[in-house]
Protein backbone atom coordinates (compact mmCIF):
# COMPACT_ATOMS: atom_id res chain seq x y z
CA UNK A 1 0.00 0.00 0.00
CA UNK A 2 1.72 3.41 -1.15
CA UNK A 3 1.47 6.65 1.55
CA UNK A 4 -0.76 8.39 1.35
CA UNK A 5 1.86 11.22 3.11
CA UNK A 6 5.27 10.91 2.76
CA UNK A 7 7.79 12.84 4.22
CA UNK A 8 11.38 12.20 3.27
CA UNK A 9 14.09 13.88 5.28
CA UNK A 10 12.29 17.04 6.22
CA UNK A 11 14.88 19.61 8.01
CA UNK A 12 13.67 23.00 8.91
CA UNK A 13 16.12 25.95 10.76
CA UNK A 14 15.19 29.23 13.07
CA UNK A 15 18.84 31.09 12.34
CA UNK A 16 20.89 28.46 14.51
CA UNK A 17 18.56 26.34 15.95
CA UNK A 18 17.64 23.03 14.35
CA UNK A 19 14.00 22.24 14.70
CA UNK A 20 13.88 19.27 12.61
CA UNK A 21 16.53 17.43 11.24
CA UNK A 22 15.97 14.89 8.34
CA UNK A 23 12.52 13.64 9.33
CA UNK A 24 10.81 11.04 7.43
CA UNK A 25 7.76 9.33 7.95
CA UNK A 26 4.68 7.63 5.67
CA UNK A 27 1.22 7.41 6.59
CA UNK A 28 -1.43 5.68 5.17
CA UNK A 29 -4.61 6.55 3.57
CA UNK A 30 -7.30 5.50 7.39
CA UNK A 31 -3.95 5.19 9.04
CA UNK A 32 -4.26 6.82 12.52
CA UNK A 33 -0.38 8.22 13.47
CA UNK A 34 0.59 9.68 17.15
CA UNK A 35 3.53 11.82 17.00
CA UNK A 36 5.11 11.97 20.59
CA UNK A 37 7.78 14.03 22.49
CA UNK A 38 8.56 17.07 24.43
CA UNK A 39 8.17 19.92 24.36
CA UNK A 40 10.04 21.88 21.38
CA UNK A 41 10.73 18.37 19.66
CA UNK A 42 9.69 20.05 16.85
CA UNK A 43 5.73 18.09 16.58
CA UNK A 44 4.42 21.65 15.61
CA UNK A 45 7.06 22.51 13.56
CA UNK A 46 6.92 19.68 11.34
CA UNK A 47 2.66 20.10 10.99
CA UNK A 48 3.29 23.37 10.23
CA UNK A 49 5.63 21.96 7.22
CA UNK A 50 2.98 19.28 6.05
CA UNK A 51 -0.13 21.89 6.08
CA UNK A 52 2.16 24.80 4.75
CA UNK A 53 2.17 27.11 7.34
CA UNK A 54 6.01 27.22 6.95
CA UNK A 55 8.76 26.18 3.98
CA UNK A 56 10.98 23.35 4.89
CA UNK A 57 14.26 23.97 4.19
CA UNK A 58 15.21 20.72 2.99
CA UNK A 59 13.74 17.40 1.96
CA UNK A 60 10.49 16.39 0.07
CA UNK A 61 6.23 16.28 1.54
CA UNK A 62 4.55 14.23 -0.75
CA UNK A 63 0.91 14.04 -0.88
CA UNK A 64 -0.91 11.46 -2.73
CA UNK A 65 2.23 10.58 -4.93
CA UNK A 66 2.33 14.51 -5.52
CA UNK A 67 4.86 17.31 -4.09
CA UNK A 68 3.69 19.24 -2.53
CA UNK A 69 6.90 21.24 -0.79
CA UNK A 70 6.67 24.57 -2.38
CA UNK A 71 2.26 24.67 -2.66
CA UNK A 72 1.11 27.41 -0.70
CA UNK A 73 -1.28 25.86 2.48
CA UNK A 74 -4.38 26.89 1.15
CA UNK A 75 -3.11 24.48 -1.88
CA UNK A 76 -2.75 21.89 0.36
CA UNK A 77 -6.05 22.37 1.96
CA UNK A 78 -7.50 22.38 -1.47
CA UNK A 79 -5.77 18.45 -2.36
CA UNK A 80 -7.32 17.20 0.93
CA UNK A 81 -4.93 18.21 4.10
CA UNK A 82 -6.43 20.22 7.07
CA UNK A 83 -5.41 20.47 10.34
CA UNK A 84 -6.43 21.49 13.71
CA UNK A 85 -4.08 24.26 15.73
CA UNK A 86 -2.93 23.81 19.26
CA UNK A 87 -4.47 27.37 19.96
CA UNK A 88 -7.48 27.70 18.77
CA UNK A 89 -8.29 30.86 17.09
CA UNK A 90 -12.29 30.90 16.14
CA UNK A 91 -13.89 34.36 14.29
CA UNK A 92 -14.95 35.31 17.86
CA UNK A 93 -17.61 37.75 16.54
CA UNK A 94 -19.10 34.60 14.36
CA UNK A 95 -21.38 31.82 16.09
CA UNK A 96 -20.06 28.43 16.31
CA UNK A 97 -22.44 27.44 13.06
CA UNK A 98 -20.45 30.52 11.23
CA UNK A 99 -17.25 29.46 11.87
CA UNK A 100 -18.20 26.04 10.48
CA UNK A 101 -19.79 27.53 7.17
CA UNK A 102 -16.62 29.79 6.65
CA UNK A 103 -14.45 26.13 5.48
CA UNK A 104 -17.44 24.88 3.87
CA UNK A 105 -17.82 27.72 1.82
CA UNK A 106 -14.08 27.21 1.19
CA UNK A 107 -14.97 24.05 0.13
CA UNK A 108 -17.96 24.74 -2.04
CA UNK A 109 -15.91 27.20 -4.15
CA UNK A 110 -13.59 24.15 -4.79
CA UNK A 111 -16.45 22.08 -6.28
CA UNK A 112 -16.78 19.19 -3.63
CA UNK A 113 -20.36 20.83 -1.80
CA UNK A 114 -23.22 23.46 -2.83
CA UNK A 115 -23.60 26.75 -1.01
CA UNK A 116 -26.83 25.68 -0.22
CA UNK A 117 -25.94 22.74 1.66
CA UNK A 118 -23.22 24.43 3.91
CA UNK A 119 -25.51 25.23 6.47
CA UNK A 120 -26.81 21.89 7.41
CA UNK A 121 -23.57 20.40 6.66
CA UNK A 122 -22.24 22.50 9.17
CA UNK A 123 -25.40 21.31 11.60
CA UNK A 124 -24.38 17.48 11.01
CA UNK A 125 -20.77 17.93 12.17
CA UNK A 126 -21.43 19.81 14.70
CA UNK A 127 -23.70 17.17 16.41
CA UNK A 128 -21.09 14.75 15.54
CA UNK A 129 -18.69 17.16 17.60
CA UNK A 130 -21.29 17.10 20.58
CA UNK A 131 -21.73 21.24 19.91
CA UNK A 132 -24.64 21.13 17.92
CA UNK A 133 -26.45 22.32 21.04
CA UNK A 134 -23.83 25.43 20.87
CA UNK A 135 -24.59 26.04 16.84
CA UNK A 136 -26.02 29.90 17.53
CA UNK A 137 -23.79 30.80 20.63
CA UNK A 138 -20.76 33.38 19.79
CA UNK A 139 -17.08 31.28 19.71
CA UNK A 140 -15.86 33.59 22.13
CA UNK A 141 -18.36 32.77 24.88
CA UNK A 142 -17.48 29.02 24.61
CA UNK A 143 -15.10 27.15 27.44
CA UNK A 144 -11.84 26.20 26.40
CA UNK A 145 -12.50 22.43 25.70
CA UNK A 146 -15.56 23.63 23.52
CA UNK A 147 -13.23 25.70 21.89
CA UNK A 148 -11.61 22.94 21.01
CA UNK A 149 -14.23 20.72 19.57
CA UNK A 150 -14.71 23.36 17.35
CA UNK A 151 -11.34 23.99 16.07
CA UNK A 152 -11.24 20.21 15.26
CA UNK A 153 -14.82 20.38 13.69
CA UNK A 154 -14.00 23.43 11.35
CA UNK A 155 -10.64 21.21 10.38
CA UNK A 156 -13.94 18.48 9.38
CA UNK A 157 -15.53 20.20 7.89
CA UNK A 158 -12.72 20.75 4.86
CA UNK A 159 -13.45 17.38 3.98
CA UNK A 160 -9.79 16.58 4.56
CA UNK A 161 -7.87 13.59 3.15
CA UNK A 162 -5.89 13.68 5.93
CA UNK A 163 -6.92 15.34 8.96
CA UNK A 164 -3.72 16.70 11.38
CA UNK A 165 -4.88 17.50 15.06
CA UNK A 166 -1.81 19.28 16.96
CA UNK A 167 -2.58 18.67 20.46
CA UNK A 168 -5.30 16.03 19.92
CA UNK A 169 -5.13 15.05 23.45
CA UNK A 170 -4.76 18.61 25.38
Amino acid sequence: MSALLSVEGVSKHFGGFTALDKVSIDVAAGERFGLIGPNGSGKTTLINCISGALDNDSGSIRFDGEEISKLAAYKRTRRGIARSFQIPRPFGSMSVLENLIVPLEYVAHSGSLHLADTRGEAMAILKDIGLADKADTRSNSLSQVELRKMELARAMAARPRLLISDEAMA
